[in-house]
């Protein structure tokens, strides 16, 4: 085999690599998406959760971005929960998450996250759901999402077990004015939280 034919095959296994890299740095095909409305929502803000208080024992958020060959996870440190639920087992309240709390364990990548070409937390220090309609027993969530200055309808299934909700969903940040070329539009979410 001639130097000429031993580089071509080089240069193909590399560009086979490189591809198989880029195109398996996202989150799985089989975790749902998060159902967005395109609309400017009607969801009125919960300031006041209605009905019996619920106290949050334990949990647990993270968000997964994906770049080529690469992947990263983070978290917020400072979140607020007021939840509550009516008599018919309705839950509702809000979460709300200060942005400048980013945490990833790189201060480099919270400090770039914090920035405008992401989260931007000096021009929208938090991000905040507000669930209008979930039943104790478990299904889709409904509410709001208000991100990077832009609220949209959302709605999303929990799994309910025992006390602990959670899920594991994928968000199309494009959807929120998001248009960071560098990293796929998609990312993971997942959380869990105690409710007692």
């Amino acid at each position: 085999m001639n130097t000429k034919a031993i580089i071509g095959v080089i240069i193909l296994v590399v560009i086979i690599i490189v591809t198989w890299k880029i195109m398996s740095t996202k989150a799985p095909d089989s975790i749902p998406n998060v159902s967005v409305t395109q609309g400017a929502s009607n969801t009125a803000d919960v300031s006041a959760a209605v009905g019996t208080p619920l106290k949050v024992s334990q949990a647990s958020f993270s968000f997964t971005g994906y770049g080529p060959g690469k992947e990263e996870t983070g978290t917020f440190n400072k979140v607020e929960y007021a939840l509550s639920k009516d008599s018919s087992g309705k839950i509702s309240g809000a979460i709300t998450f200060d942005n400048a709390s980013v945490s990833t364990g790189k201060a480099m990548l919270d400090k770039h996250l914090c920035s405008p070409d992401f989260i931007d937390c000096v021009t929208y220090p938090k991000t905040v759901f507000t669930l209008t309609s979930f039943d104790a027993k478990g299904g889709i969530a409904s509410g709001s999402l208000l991100f990077r200055g832009q609220k949209k309808d959302i709605s999303f299934p929990v799994t309910v077990k025992g006390n602990v909700y959670s899920a594991d969903v994928k968000l199309n940040t494009s959807l929120f004015g998001f248009k960071y070329t560098a990293i796929k539009e998609e990312i993971r979410i997942q959380f869990s939280v105690t409710l007692s």
